[in-house]
């Protein structure tokens, strides 16, 4: 989380909270989802801080621009120090695009990609995959948090449509 956490009984935490509880009862494959819940809560209120889409920094500390970059970082096999640090980066990889896909599809879509071989389709894809990378670090302290990953991963596209559907009765982004 970047910067104070805002109190849970803010405004506009409360709004973001019944507004996905209001769409995720209407959503028969992710209704009942508390954990979800609170998570696509939490992840619209931090998304509303703009140094929130620069999360994901190199080793100086400079925000990576392209996607490509990104999941470089994220791998330990490529720029990642630690395995922590792999889920960490790929966490906010996974919540950068559901974020995007959800609420601010033409900020995703205009991302940088570098080396020329992502395309649009497979934005989904990668928030899906990071997901399931974090979602595998189910032991330690991360253990409890592995179930509530694992279901970001299997139902990716429902938790967009939530995202999108708050949208519509929230404006949050006009591109």
């Amino acid at each position: 989380m970047l910067g104070p956490q805002v109190p849970i009984n803010h405004p506009l935490v409360q709004l973001f909270a019944s507004t996905v509880d209001e769409v995720m009862r209407l959503h028969v494959a992710s209704h009942g989802q508390e954990p979800i819940r609170d998570y696509l809560t939490r992840l619209l209120v931090e998304f509303m801080r703009a140094e929130r889409l620069d999360a994901i920094k190199d080793s100086e500390g400079r925000p990576l621009r392209t996607l490509s970059e990104m999941m470089a970082a994220g791998d330990v096999r490529q720029n990642a120090d630690s395995f922590e640090q792999e889920r960490e980066v790929n966490r906010l990889l996974g919540d950068l695009i559901l974020f995007g896909s959800g609420v601010m599809p033409a900020y995703l879509h205009r991302m940088p990609l570098g080396d020329g071989w992502f395309g649009p389709a497979d934005y989904t894809e990668k928030g899906r995959e990071s997901y399931e990378v974090v979602s595998s670090f189910d032991y330690g302290d991360f253990a409890n948090e592995a179930d509530l990953f694992r279901a970001l991963a299997e139902q990716f596209d429902d938790y967009v449509w939530v995202l999108k559907r708050v949208t519509e009765r929230v404006p949050l982004y006009a591109a």
